[in-house]
């Protein structure tokens, strides 16, 4: 044992009753003290410009998700009115079938060698759209 005998920095003086100085050195001294918040900041301090420039940005995206978030809780809410669905141009279409195959909820189907949208199948995922050879198919 060296000269304070394992007791330990502080020679041990409380006892093991709380009694000592309360002198503690070393890790793990305030174990029991919650952590103290810090406030939210970058990683690097903009200056004061740049700092509210980046702030005004992000507060334009958190609108505009806001916005889009809310018109789809409109969408669901109005049972789909209002909604994009895709239409046909009849005298574009020449009766192909691509976008009836690659629409993944069927919701076009040929009548009469013209492709024929179900608005209340469609879900406006623009599949066919994109599909569609003479730009026939729009959103609407």
């Amino acid at each position: 044992m060296g000269r304070r005998m394992g007791r330990g920095r502080r020679g041990g003086r409380g006892m093991g009753r709380g009694m000592g100085r309360g002198g503690a050195v070393g890790m793990g001294a305030d174990l029991g003290a919650a952590p103290v918040p810090m406030p939210l900041q970058p990683a690097h301090s903009p200056a004061g410009d740049d700092e509210l420039m980046i702030l005004k940005n992000q507060a334009e995206a958190m609108s505009q998700q806001m916005r889009q978030i809310q018109e789809r809780i409109r969408q669901l809410e109005g049972g789909g009115q209002g909604r994009t669905t895709a239409t046909v141009q009849p005298e574009k279409c020449t009766g192909c079938g691509r976008c009836v195959e690659v629409c993944p909820v069927e919701a076009v189907r040929l009548e009469a060698e013209v492709a024929v949208v179900d608005a209340q199948a469609c879900t406006g995922c623009g599949a066919c759209v994109e599909d569609c050879p003479n730009e026939a198919i729009s959103m609407a």
